[in-house]
């Protein structure tokens, strides 16, 4: 006997746990957290619900875990990562519509700073130094900036000007020229795009 053989049973199965999902994602901000593994668990478990469920951007751009998450990679230690994975997530489901997604894409963009700081912050001791010191934290903080700069690749075009697209795409450069070829190789997608993309413009 398998459990859920029957695909109308499993398909209604998923279209309540994914209704339910607003329910979920508010109880987990209830939770009392004193340790943080408690607290890791509260976030690989919201990860887990970003992907199964269709979450409205309106909820996600006013849910404090999005800020906790910027907080927790700009701090490092262990919740660093999948507060890292959520943005990631987050990011990748804004990409399928701009448009629907700007409230969302707004609240990531205004968080970005204090990341940019700490990369800098990184990098002032030289890229040597910077990589043997915090390898973890230039390769979270370049997994996000080079996501976000995925994400907006046709803003970035229309925009090629505008300050804050050139202070995502100089993190990005700064990222590629690291040498660490776990980190350096991260942008290269982003930068193939970006070329395709430009070279297909009248």
């Amino acid at each position: 006997y398998k459990l859920m053989t029957d695909t109308y049973k499993r398909n209604s199965s998923r279209e309540r746990l994914q209704q339910a999902a607003t329910q979920v994602v508010q109880f987990l901000l209830t939770l009392q957290c004193p340790t943080v593994h408690a607290k890791k668990k509260v976030l690989e478990c919201f990860l887990s619900w970003i992907k199964f469920a269709q979450l409205q951007p309106s909820d996600l751009s006013q849910n404090p875990l999005i800020p906790e998450c910027f907080k927790n990679v700009t701090q490092g230690g262990e919740l660093s990562e999948p507060a890292t994975d959520i943005i990631i997530e987050i990011l990748r489901m804004s990409s399928l519509d701009l448009n629907v997604f700007q409230p969302l894409i707004q609240v990531i963009l205004s968080h970005l700073d204090p990341l940019r700081q700490k990369f800098q912050t990184i990098l002032s001791q030289g890229v040597e130094q910077a990589v043997e010191a915090d390898q973890d934290g230039l390769l979270q903080i370049c997994r996000i900036y080079v996501e976000v700069g995925e994400c907006l690749i046709p803003l970035i075009i229309q925009q090629i000007r505008n300050v804050e697209v050139l202070s995502i795409l100089r993190v990005i450069l700064q990222c590629t020229d690291l040498p660490c070829q776990e980190i350096s190789s991260i942008p290269f997608d982003f930068w193939q795009r970006l070329a395709n993309e430009i070279s297909e413009k009248p």
